[in-house]
């Protein structure tokens, strides 16, 4: 929680909600059904609350009493000791729903919230570019709702609810309607913008997860009627890890809980109240088509703006990965430090949506260059994105199985009919198509749950799923004693590895190829660096601020020789394993068509680099079938 004092502006002592003996009843067919039975809660000023529940338990009910959208028939709400009667400025309101006018752009969106603010016209629009500044959405003030991707929209969205800087936000399910990867990234940004603004915040949510990594206070309810049957202290320091033991017991405990709530009953559902509007009356698009060229990539300045994704992100969303030469790069300001006597803007930008973000990202003209998997680069270009492969950045990463502490399972073959975690669309997933073939299974065999690094570590945690492949963050679980690792594809065929690569927008390679080339140089410098076993410890530790404990990279590198993993060469090996991976997934029916790979990897600027570097003998070519090619 914000620390008690003014910051920009704001006074904590405001943001205080009292609600005492709140009770709401509704009629249907001429029953009484009771949603809110005597409820009390106080919440601090400036403290996050979240409420959880099953459907029908009432808590948008309560939400909306907050906020003065609905009267109780019983008790009060009090808003720093006043009592609420009627919507306020006060409190703002962020829907499931982004509701943004679709004849709007996205800056009058926002300032829709200030028509009756009595701010002057020059205090208006500077609110409203400083939340557009806050939620990350600068550079998209003149794009429609058609024109942005939904988190973009529920972005949007939570900066209307905060222009007029409310004491209490109120948040109705916000990320309720988005992808799980999109949901969690909007989480991690939530985080920060309360942090930055001090309102106080009360966010109602199905999910378990969400409200355990948020809350200062997670509020359970039980259904029919709706009544507060518990309220968990949540006292983890933030930002949160997912994976922080406090929280996975947190999360099991919550989920205890809801399990023991009577199930609401069908015959009596509580009516969710409509605005004047309507419930989706004024939507945004989900995800539409790309953003106009003019809006997506920035004009040409004075400074070349240079937009680098990563397939990956650290543990709580941090802006760092690790276990590759681009990270490396990153961590040491590698590529930065190559154009400090150039006109150069790099931006690096964090993907919690793994590949496949990535490729949205690509399609909308929103970066040059990235650091992404062989598997979805390959369905970007099945898909008609036209990159080019300039290095390789990670070769034979290896894949994990790990199961929970206590486990009968041993092996791979033991895992049929189990249920399993695997983040599909990854360049995991064909890695572990491969192991399970050689132990006689396939996907179809196991019951496949799809998920990412972080929730497969809360589930396997949990034991609420049976193993899951993963990488170097399941070390973790096993140092905490509540899994095991049982097989490793270090030893293995070489094929069993992952791989990935830096790709580059083919426009942005023809107009502006120096720039490639200084960018792949800075990084084969770090991929040099990371190689020499003398700097081991200090990779790890640099790689560690993505959150992971330096000693995971340790385990994962352990038997492993640094220079080949880092090796930034496009080699027969690296080109066949990207035709294997090609044919695999038109073979898994991952692609609609075939893929033509003949011209996509551009060789020449690691050539350039290791001439550069003086570095053309260090590191050993391999063929097609993973062997020393001589020199």
């Amino acid at each position: 929680m914000p620390a008690d004092g003014d910051l920009h502006g704001r006074n904590f002592a405001r943001g205080h909600v009292v609600v005492r003996g709140l009770t709401r009843r509704f009629s249907i067919g001429g029953a009484t059904v009771t949603a809110l039975d005597d409820i009390d809660l106080t919440i601090a000023p400036g403290s996050f609350v979240t409420i959880v529940g099953a459907s029908g338990c009432g808590k948008s009910t309560l939400l909306r009493m907050i906020a003065g959208l609905d009267r109780p028939d019983g008790g009060a709400v009090l808003h720093d000791g006043v009592p609420v009667s009627r919507p306020s400025l006060e409190r703002g309101l962020v829907f499931q729903d982004p509701r943004l006018f679709p004849w709007l752009t996205l800056q009058e969106n926002v300032a829709v919230a200030l028509l009756n603010s009595g701010l002057s016209a020059e205090a208006r629009a500077a609110s409203v570019r400083e939340h557009i500044a806050l939620v990350g959405l600068s550079g998209f003030e003149r794009a429609y709702p058609h024109q942005l991707s939904g988190g973009m929209a529920q972005r949007a969205a939570i900066a209307r609810g905060l222009v007029n800087r409310p004491d209490v936000l109120l948040l109705d399910e916000p990320f309720g309607a988005l992808d799980a990867l999109t949901r969690m990234r909007l989480q991690t940004e939530l985080e920060t913008i309360w942090a930055r603004e001090g309102a106080t915040m009360v966010l109602v949510t199905h999910d378990v997860e969400e409200a355990v990594v948020l809350g200062d206070r997670v509020v359970v309810m039980s259904p029919r009627p709706g009544r507060i049957c518990e309220i968990v202290d949540v006292t983890a320091a933030r930002p949160r890890d997912r994976q922080d033991p406090q929280l996975v017991r947190l999360r099991a405990h919550v989920l205890g809980r809801l399990s023991e709530a009577p199930a609401p009953r069908s015959e009596h559902q509580v009516p969710r109240v409509q605005s004047a509007y309507g419930r989706r009356a004024f939507t945004g698009a989900a995800v539409a088509g790309a953003l106009t060229a003019a809006l997506a990539r920035p004009a040409r300045a004075a400074t070349l703006p240079v937009r680098i994704g990563f397939a990956s992100i650290g543990a709580g969303n941090r802006p760092f990965a690790g276990g590759s030469s681009a990270a490396t790069a990153h961590a040491g300001h590698y590529v930065e430090d190559a154009f400090q006597k150039q006109d150069v803007d790099i931006k690096w930008f964090f993907f919690a949506g793994a590949g496949p973000a990535v490729n949205e990202a690509f399609a909308n003209g929103q970066l040059d260059l990235a650091l992404q998997g062989d598997l979805p680069s390959i369905i970007g270009r099945a898909n008609g994105l036209r990159t080019k492969i300039v290095m390789a950045t990670g070769v034979g990463t290896p894949v994990y199985l790990a199961v929970p502490t206590g486990s009968a399972i041993s092996g791979v073959k033991d895992l049929r009919g189990r249920q399993v975690a695997l983040y599909r669309g990854t360049n995991g997933q064909l890695a572990v198509d491969k192991v399970l073939a050689a132990n006689g299974l396939s996907e179809r065999d196991l019951r496949i749950i799809n998920m990412d690094s972080a929730t497969a570590g809360a589930a396997l945690a949990n034991r609420n799923i049976e193993a899951a492949f993963g990488g170097f963050e399941l070390f973790s679980l096993q140092r905490q004693g509540v899994a095991n690792i049982i097989y490793s594809s270090k030893g293995d065929d070489p094929a069993y590895g992952r791989n990935a690569a830096l790709l580059a927008a083919e426009d942005f390679v023809n107009d502006h190829p120096e720039t490639v080339q200084t960018i792949v140089t800075a990084i084969v410098r770090a991929a040099a660096w990371s190689s020499d076993d003398a700097n081991r410890s200090a990779v790890f530790e640099a790689w560690a601020k993505s959150g992971y404990p330096a000693e995971n990279f340790r385990d994962d590198f352990e038997g492993s020789s640094m220079k080949d993993r880092s090796s930034p060469l496009i080699d027969p090996f690296l080109v066949g394993q990207y035709r294997v991976q090609a044919a695999m997934a038109r073979e898994y029916k991952l692609l609609r068509r075939d893929v033509d790979l003949n011209g996509w990897f551009d060789d020449r600027f690691v050539r350039q680099a290791l001439i550069t570097l003086g570095l053309t003998r260090f590191w050993t070519a391999r063929d097609a079938q993973g062997h020393a090619i001589a020199t």
